[in-house]
């Protein structure tokens, strides 16, 4: 049985990108916390039609239908 080779991707460790995304992540966090999170400018449908929140956002209002 052939087995497919392993692909790694070493990718550099730099410690001031790992501070900004906890930055990012507990920020973001916060706002979640704080019931900020209305979408002002809704993404492409493409992602709507890949995620797995669509129904909640739309049923919640988080993004609203486009009227046409």
């Amino acid at each position: 049985m052939k087995v497919a080779p392993r692909i790694l991707e070493v990718l550099p460790y730099r410690p001031e990108r790992v501070d900004a995304a906890g930055r990012h992540f507990d920020a973001t966090m916060r706002r979640i916390q704080a019931g900020e999170f209305a979408v002002a400018v809704p993404p492409e449908p493409g992602i709507c039609g890949e995620c797995d929140l669509r129904t909640l956002c739309r049923a919640e209002g988080v993004i609203q239908e486009e009227a046409g």
